[in-house]
């Protein structure tokens, strides 16, 4: 529900702690609960040197038919660094994991990672096709960052607006893969055009946003390249405008590898959706989040509700739901009903 905001004061580690029930449908069971705790700790070692250092403890009671709450990939990293089950007939899942783990070293115009790292590609909302490594799903009840990558990352600032990344990670069979970017930032509009080689298939990728006094619009996709001479169009287009504090954004998703929501999809490869929300920032300290996806391709229409208050002290409670409007057979036929209620403490 939302994103993790940390506290980090002389390399000290902080955290998130959070417990949540609520219910679902179809079920055998009807409820579950589920806690999480997650520490951070991030500290310069020198004035070009920065270590960082995230891991988690997540688990979940509920029936066998509830997937686990946060994102799981289908890619493994090279090194397990995580100890986990998934597959309990009674419902019981967690799982323990080490999410970042990476030096940072800056030298003038060059910045180099090297460790388990997470990446911040794409300026989609719904689904980011060019963050290539461990992208976020886009219908995980916990979005918050993605798994991380065991990777090398270089960037080189050609000019103040310009410059060229490299990235290679390495997963669990074996495989190299790896990312090349070139990021125009530049005044009001940037320009991202990215090839991707990774296992299975390579694809090459553009970013194009436009910031305006009024507003964003922004562009994102990847054609696909697959071994059998195969392409696929994977893109999304959005716009996004803030009046009164209210934040509006509309996006266009459209799935050419049949592979980004899958099973919420119901089996409905290349789908397209629409997603539009709607959300605020109160003085009151408490925030409001309506979404809603639909595809014209058929399949219900999914409500996506989020609600949290601040409770000051570093707490928080907070609401959110699943609500599929119609059961018509089609796209997102496979989302099911879902609500809960989490209490959380930063530390």
């Amino acid at each position: 529900m939302g994103g993790i905001a940390y506290g980090q004061d002389g390399g000290l580690i902080s955290g998130k702690a959070s417990l949540e029930a609520g219910g679902y449908s179809p079920s055998s069971s009807g409820t579950y609960g589920r806690a999480r705790l997650v520490l951070k700790n991030e500290d310069d070692l020198s004035p070009d040197l920065l270590f960082s250092f995230a891991g988690e403890a997540d688990g979940q009671i509920a029936g066998a038919d509830l997937a686990p709450s946060w994102p799981v990939y289908p890619q493994a990293n090279a090194l397990r660094l995580q100890t986990d089950d998934f597959s309990d007939d009674n419902g019981y899942l967690y799982d323990l994991r080490l999410d970042r783990a990476f030096i940072q070293w800056t030298a003038g115009s060059l910045e180099v990672k090297a460790g388990l790292q997470s990446f911040d590609w794409g300026s989609s909302y719904f689904y980011r096709p060019t963050n290539f490594f461990f992208p976020l799903a886009p219908l995980a009840w916990e979005r918050e960052e993605p798994l991380g990558s065991e990777a090398l990352d270089a960037e080189c600032f050609l000019f103040d607006f310009l410059s060229v990344e490299a990235a290679a990670r390495w997963i669990q069979d074996g495989s190299t893969e790896g990312v090349l970017r070139l990021v125009d930032r530049g005044i009001g509009i940037g320009v991202t055009p990215s090839f991707a080689f990774l296992s299975g298939r390579n694809g090459a990728g553009l970013e194009i946003s436009g910031t305006f006094p009024d507003f964003q619009a922004r562009l994102e996709g990847v054609d696909w390249l697959y071994p059998n001479g195969i392409n696929e169009l994977e893109w999304v287009a959005g716009l996004s405008t803030s009046k009164n504090q209210v934040i509006y954004n509309l996006e266009f998703f459209k799935d050419g590898s049949g592979q980004v929501l899958g099973a919420f999809s119901n089996g409905y490869n290349q789908a397209s959706y629409f997603f539009a929300s709607v959300g605020r920032r109160f003085p009151s300290k408490w925030g409001a989040f309506v979404g809603a996806l639909k595809s014209p391709d058929g399949g219900p229409a999914l409500l996506w509700i989020k609600v949290d208050v601040d409770l000051g002290g570093g707490n928080n409670l907070a609401y959110q739901a699943w609500l599929p409007v119609g059961n018509v057979a089609g796209p997102l036929s496979g989302v099911a009903h879902r609500s809960g209620i989490c209490f959380s403490n930063s530390f």
